[in-house]
């Protein structure tokens, strides 16, 4: 096991990736995060902050990698808030059938209050001189999403916040985090650099107008694309929705949740492996941060 982990002599792209996942892992746990706490790790990565408050000052382009893995995971985890949201409304309140732009406007105008604000206006006042936590605004969303329910007015208000507070932080490219989605995610523009690209156009519109332009284009349309490409190639129905002459019915609420296990299967592994323990990193464990380090 342990020599599959380090896999010493494995210069491949994936060994080098696990290896440097590995040292920051238990780096973090030595400094700090419980074993096990994976909310805490994913903090880390993203916000470069250990559990005390200090800064984690390592500099890694996998830790980079990982900040923007978890920029994107928030930017999904807003859509998928806002599918099921858009869902349930037309579930409860429109079973014949809705116009979308008018299910979006619905769904925005109930959650979003009033505002004479550009998007870029709000969305920088959102980060602007406070600790707006990412996690503390995806944390109600998951919640809902995890139960297969319809968010509620105040949980969307939640994930629009999300949406505006990500595009405040890293539409200009700051941490590389947008230049890695988008080398990463390909051209479609259906990860977070899409999302943030739609709303560089939308920055001077009202907030309103800007979220609805998100939700046509990456909730309404790439769900169709998704689902039509997904059935065409697999036989797989996927739709949560289907949009008929014009009218989006057939609405069906999902389940979601991160696309991550990997940190959770991580550090099982790493116990199993003898790098880690209830106390934290063994002494083993030391011997391989002392050995290797993050590229």
């Amino acid at each position: 096991l342990r020599e599959f982990l380090i896999g010493a002599h494995d210069t491949t792209k994936d060994a080098l990736s696990r290896r440097s996942t590995i040292w920051l892992v238990l780096d973090l746990i030595r400094k700090g995060v419980a074993p096990g706490d994976i909310d805490a790790l994913r903090q880390a990565f993203y916000a470069r902050k250990l559990p005390d408050d200090q800064a984690y000052d390592q500099s890694s382009e996998t830790l980079d990698r990982w900040r923007a893995y978890q920029a994107n995971e928030f930017g999904q985890v807003a859509l998928a808030g806002a599918l099921n949201a858009l869902t349930g409304l037309q579930q409860e309140d429109h079973p014949s059938g809705i116009e979308p732009k008018d299910l979006i406007g619905k769904v925005i105008a109930s959650s979003l209050p009033a505002s004479n604000q550009s998007w870029s206006q709000w969305a920088s006042s959102l980060v602007a001189g406070s600790a707006t936590d990412e996690l503390e605004l995806v944390e109600p969303v998951l919640q809902d999403l995890g139960n297969g329910e319809r968010p509620a007015e105040e949980t969307m208000l939640s994930a629009f916040k999300l949406l505006a507070v990500l595009w405040a932080r890293w539409a200009q490219g700051d941490g590389a985090v947008r230049p890695i989605i988008a080398r990463m995610a390909g051209p479609e523009g259906r990860s977070l650099d899409g999302i943030l690209r739609t709303l560089d156009i939308a920055q001077d519109q009202p907030p309103g107008e800007a979220l609805a332009a998100v939700l046509l284009k990456h909730v309404v349309i790439d769900h169709q694309i998704i689902a039509g490409r997904k059935l065409s190639t697999a036989g797989t129905f996927t739709y949560h929705f289907l949009v008929e002459d014009g009218l989006l019915s057939e609405g069906l609420l999902g389940e979601y949740g991160y696309t991550t296990p990997r940190l959770f299967n991580l550090t099982r592994v790493l116990r199993d492996a003898g790098y880690l323990s209830d106390a934290g990193v063994t002494s083993d464990g030391e011997a391989f941060l002392e050995q290797y380090q993050p590229l």
